[in-house]
C-alpha cells in the first residue's frame, strides 16, 4: 500500500460570517441613506410658514391690494390672545383700504400696527 497519502485536511470557511457581515453593511446604509432622505423630504414649510413670508414680503406700493394680503395672512397667523387683538385693531384700520376705488397711502398708524402685529407673530 501506499504510505505517502494523507487523510483529508479540514479547511476553516469563513464565507458565511462575510457574507452575514456584508449584508448587516448593506441594511444598516440602506436604513441611513433612507432617514436621511425621508428627514429631507419632509421639510415642506408649513402653512403658517408660508403665510409668515408672505406676509414680511408684502408690497405697501398697492394699498388695496396690500389691505387684503394683511388681512388674508394675518388671520393665519394671529394665534395667541394679543395678537388676535392687535389683528382685530389692525382689521379696524384697514377697512378705509378695502372697499373703496381710489386709496390714499398706508398712513404711520396703519404701518405700525403691521409692524407690532409682524414683531408679535415673529416672537411667538
Amino acid at each position: 500500500m501506499i504510505e505517502d497519502i494523507e487523510g483529508l485536511v479540514t479547511i476553516k470557511d469563513y464565507s458565511l460570517y462575510i457574507t452575514l457581515a456584508l449584508t448587516l453593511t448593506l441594511l444598516s446604509l440602506s436604513y441611513l441613506i433612507y432617514k436621511i432622505y425621508k428627514k429631507n423630504k419632509n421639510k415642506t414649510p408649513t402653512k403658517e410658514e408660508l403665510a409668515l413670508e408672505y406676509y414680511q414680503d408684502i408690497d405697501f406700493s398697492n394699498p388695496k391690494k396690500a389691505a387684503y394680503l394683511i388681512t388674508k395672512y394675518g388671520f393665519i397667523l394671529a394665534k395667541n390672545q394679543k395678537s388676535k387683538e392687535i389683528y382685530k385693531e389692525l382689521l379696524k384700520d384697514l377697512t378705509r383700504y378695502k372697499y373703496k376705488k381710489q386709496v390714499e397711502p398706508f398712513n404711520d398708524k396703519t404701518i405700525g400696527l403691521y409692524n407690532l402685529f409682524l414683531e408679535v407673530v415673529t416672537n411667538e
